[in-house]
């Protein structure tokens, strides 16, 4: 049991035929009851890219899909890393994620150079009036903490969060937000935090940003009067993800926070088989961490912050009996 920035480290084991293998071993804590956070795996995958990168023209990632073939186990991993082709910009990679010789994950991954936009380029940042400013109504100083996680979260005291009473209120039947028959479009539902490490080592990274756009609240357990029984009950696993890294993280200070993000998600679409929903998830950077710091009156925090990632996916609804049985299929490999 680690914090992140060591849970999530792999080393170089070998290469065969243009292939980098990674190794590395799954932490037990970084899980949803019995199996691995689909989004702690994928920066486990996203590590070895990295390093794979590192010495490279394209050194950054910049969008990552990555399709769950099976729930990952406890137990020590390889990625098999491999250049599919190099451009002048870009360069795309192929990794795959091996748990005793079974695939269980397959990703292509872009990579580039990431840079803060030009003063004079065409961008869509403040103070544009079409610019998206970050879609939180508190500052992290005073937005209530959360202290409701399920106990399935096994490492919920890495991180804290905090509640968004006006994003709650709008996901209530009597809210304006709600549609009808002559409704154009609806947003559907929505959820919002500061999500910040509790651990003052850690760092936001383009790795932790991975697991941070797949810690929301799915779509299902938003929904007022569906069974609270039956939606705790329930296991909610990825099944495609894709994750596209926006801006460069801003080193710490004044105005953006060195372990705290703002996230916010939203959920439109609820269908079969097996509850498929979607989520698309925001990553933006803070003006502080979580319960410190003091939003200052006429301040413009929020022109300063810049969205750090986006991720789109979809996710399963099941019983959490099988997540539970996916220990013993580990004690099986």
């Amino acid at each position: 049991m680690a914090p992140f920035y060591q849970a999530v480290t792999v080393q170089h084991d070998r290469s065969i035929d243009g292939v980098d293998v990674y190794r590395g071993e799954i932490d037990s804590e970084w899980t949803i009851g019995s199996v691995p956070n689909g989004g702690y795996v994928l920066a486990l995958i996203v590590d070895a890219c990295m390093k794979r990168q590192a010495s490279t023209a394209h050194p950054d990632p910049v969008h990552v899909t990555a399709h769950f073939l099976a729930a990952t186990v406890l137990s020590s991993f390889e990625v098999h890393v491999q250049t599919i082709k190099t451009g002048k910009t870009l360069t795309n990679i192929q990794a795959d994620f091996y748990q005793r010789g079974v695939k269980g994950i397959t990703t292509h991954s872009i990579f580039g150079v990431l840079s803060p936009p030009s003063p004079t380029g065409i961008t869509l940042t403040p103070p544009s009036p079409y610019a998206r400013r970050v879609p939180l109504h508190r500052h992290p100083s005073n937005a209530p903490v959360n202290n409701n996680w399920h106990k399935i979260y096994n490492f919920r005291p890495r991180i804290d969060t905090t509640e968004e009473p006006e994003i709650i209120l709008s996901n209530a039947p009597n809210s304006p937000t709600r549609t009808n028959s002559k409704t154009i479009g609806g947003e559907g539902l929505e959820w919002g935090s500061w999500c910040g490490f509790t651990d003052k080592t850690e760092r936001i990274t383009p790795q932790s940003l991975a697991l941070l756009a797949d810690i929301f609240t799915n779509a299902p357990m938003l929904l007022p009067g569906v069974d609270d029984d039956v939606v705790r009950k329930s296991w909610y696993p990825t099944t495609v993800m894709t994750l596209e890294f926006k801006s460069p993280i801003p080193p710490p200070s004044k105005d953006h926070a060195d372990r705290t993000v703002g996230l916010y998600s939203t959920g439109r679409y609820i269908n079969e088989p097996s509850g498929r929903h979607d989520q698309n998830a925001e990553v933006w950077t803070a003006p502080c961490n979580v319960d410190e710091g003091k939003e200052m009156e006429g301040d413009d925090w929020r022109d300063k912050q810049v969205c750090l990632a986006t991720s789109t996916q979809m996710a399963l609804m099941v019983p959490m009996a099988r997540n539970f049985a996916n220990k013993k299929r580990g004690n099986k490999l």
